[in-house]
């Protein structure tokens, strides 16, 4: 999950929950299917339990999927687009070589860092699939807090599910999920969800599919692009499908291992190629990157207290500068 690439807000308020706190999405509680990961290197070794009883943190506004049907992270038509991973020396001067993949070590030394600074984040608050998906729509284009009071319009409709969605007139759907802005898209996008898993036999059926295949139909589905689809894949239906967002785009290329504007399915399948296929590592990782966005590598970075520093070509060229 994420924040819009034209409207990143890094100011951690704007997702605050009523009880002062900030969530994945804010500051509602949940328990994961799965515990959390630990700060070992091995991602399947490291599940523990107190993921659950963590305060959540930061959560996702998925900024590349367009509500009416566009698709999330695809760079400027005609640009030759390539992920450069820098390998630095023992003087941290980097020498850049293009990768068809990122690096495995680099990447887990990242996250452990992420994780030892802000510890689990607890995504998703939600135990429903069906919940978690609506979220992930509702979400697109705005802070969780106004996606979180559009869920619970729903509910006190008590019309958070597919039967109700798929079949109760527009116009009221609009109305109930008002606060999450862009309203009549994204009404139209859980009713074809909705409608896509009615006609299945229901959502659970509608997930227990091979996880490409299950992509592929998810995309089909207007309103829903990349970043908003392996939300679903992640979240909802467990699945080892990492989400990119305008969060870690910015790390990457202050870091220095993204050498310019990138598509979305490159930086997807690098952090894939590279890491165990583990979608409570996926789930932690993409959590963490969010946290760190909001509480350090904003628009206007705060690089003193950055716990990634000392990997980061950005604040080494400014602190020389």
């Amino acid at each position: 999950m994420g924040v819009p690439l034209w409207g990143l807000n890094d100011d951690s308020s704007s997702d605050a929950s009523p009880n002062g706190h900030l969530s994945p999405v804010n500051g509602d509680q949940h328990r994961p299917a799965e515990g959390s990961l630990g700060a070992h290197r091995n991602p399947v070794a490291h599940m523990d339990a107190h993921l659950g009883k963590t305060m959540l943190h930061g959560m996702p506004t998925f900024h590349g999927d367009d509500a009416g049907g566009g698709s999330s992270g695809q760079a400027v038509e005609g640009h030759d687009l390539m992920i450069t991973i820098l390998n630095y020396d023992s003087t941290h001067r980097p020498s850049s070589r293009t990768l068809g993949r990122m690096d495995g070590t680099r990447l887990m030394h990242l996250y452990d860092l992420l994780l030892a600074a802000y510890g689990p984040q607890g995504w998703w608050p939600a135990s429903d699939p069906f919940e978690i998906a609506a979220g992930a729509i509702l979400t697109q284009r705005t802070a969780w807090r106004n996606a979180s009071l559009a869920l619970q319009g729903l509910r006190d409709g008590h019309a958070l599910s597919i039967e109700s969605i798929s079949s109760m007139p527009v116009e009221i759907l609009e109305t109930m999920i008002r606060p999450a802005g862009f309203h009549r898209a994204k009404a139209a996008a859980l009713r074809r969800l909705a409608r896509a898993a009615r006609v299945r036999g229901g959502l659970a059926r509608f997930l227990d599919r091979e996880t490409d295949v299950l992509r592929d139909d998810l995309l089909s589905i207007r309103g829903i692009g990349p970043e908003t689809a392996d939300a679903i894949l992640l979240y909802a239906a467990n699945r080892a499908s990492f989400v990119v967002d305008a969060y870690t785009h910015r790390l990457l290329e202050r870091l220095g291992w993204l050498e310019r504007v990138t598509a979305y399915e490159t930086v997807r399948r690098s952090f894939m190629q590279a890491l165990p296929p583990d979608a409570a590592l996926f789930g932690e990782y993409h959590a963490l990157i969010v946290r760190h966005g909001k509480e350090h590598c904003r628009t206007r970075p705060i690089c003193e207290t950055c716990p990634v520093g000392d990997l980061c070509r950005w604040r080494r060229v400014s602190s020389s500068a």
